[in-house]
């Protein structure tokens, strides 16, 4: 973005990152005992679920 403080700026460049439709959808039921624990296991979901 370029222009003054954002109040009358033109956009440069845009990059939008889309993941492929899923070929199926499922769905589970998860319980964690912490914050910690959702973070780690939304991690793996993403890396391996991909």
């Amino acid at each position: 973005m370029i222009g003054t403080e954002g109040t009358l700026g033109i956009v440069t460049r845009v990059v939008v990152r889309l993941h492929p439709l899923p070929s199926s959808r499922d769905a589970a039921l998860l319980a964690v005992n912490n914050f910690e624990q959702v973070m780690t296991l939304l991690h793996h979901m993403q890396r391996d679920l991909a």
